[in-house]
């Protein structure tokens, strides 16, 4: 027999059981700058050898992922479409029986614990904030910055992009520079931590890219940004 199947989704980890066609992938992507992602077509073939058993069963499960919820959709061969939505959604399926249920934290880990271990971490994306015309943080972010870095620090081979950005306020040029002084900033942070100096890199977007329109020479806190992207 021969079964084509697709995978869409934010998060989705999938297990096939089988005899002699025994198959296990997992996926765990989610692009800073995407919501959905398309994974190639699985083909599975099983042999009638008195050898091999059947396939028993496929599980499909959206794995939980914090402050994001995510959706699987599982298109059969035949035009039939799935959807999984939400932490935890799942499905199983067999020549015999397909079905859909909602697991928790220990079926997953019974289920998927094996293909979960060797899973990478999702990426990160987040922002701090700084003060007016300075490349230091605000208070707020200041707080919170330990705990962005620990995350980054806890990864393994972390590839780490941090952006700088200003308002709107100054010149062009100033702005430039003050977005590119932010990013070192962070950098210097992180290296500071424990994380790797080549694995960090930086760059800075001046007055372009603004979270928030506004006029030229207009103050305005959530400009005054830089992004941390790890994956």
């Amino acid at each position: 027999m021969r079964k084509v199947l697709s995978l869409t989704g934010t998060a989705a980890i999938l297990l096939g059981l089988s005899g002699c066609a025994t198959y296990s992938d997992a996926i765990n992507q989610l692009a800073p700058e995407r919501t959905r992602w398309q994974h190639d077509d699985y083909t599975v073939e099983n042999s009638d050898s008195a050898f091999c058993e059947k396939p028993i069963t496929e599980l499909y499960m959206v794995m939980p992922e914090e402050g994001k919820e995510g959706t699987v959709v599982v298109t059969f061969n035949d035009g039939r479409e799935v959807v999984l939505n939400g932490d935890y959604s799942a499905m199983s399926y067999s020549e015999a029986e397909q079905k859909e249920f909602l697991a928790d934290d220990s079926q997953m880990e019974e289920m998927f614990g094996s293909a979960i271990d060797v899973l990478p971490n999702a990426p990160i994306k987040t922002e701090l904030y700084f003060l007016l015309g300075k490349n230091e943080l605000t208070p707020e972010s200041l707080s919170a910055a330990q705990e962005v870095y620990n995350n980054v620090l806890n990864r393994q081979s972390p590839e780490v992009l941090v952006i700088g950005h200003t308002d709107t306020l100054g010149s062009i040029a100033d702005n430039q520079s003050l977005s590119v002084q932010r990013a070192e900033v962070v950098k210097d942070n992180l290296i500071e931590m424990g994380v790797e100096s080549n694995t960090i890199k930086t760059s800075g977007m001046g007055e372009q890219n603004l979270a928030v329109e506004t006029a030229d020479n207009t103050r305005e806190p959530k400009n005054r940004r830089v992004e941390i992207n790890v994956r």
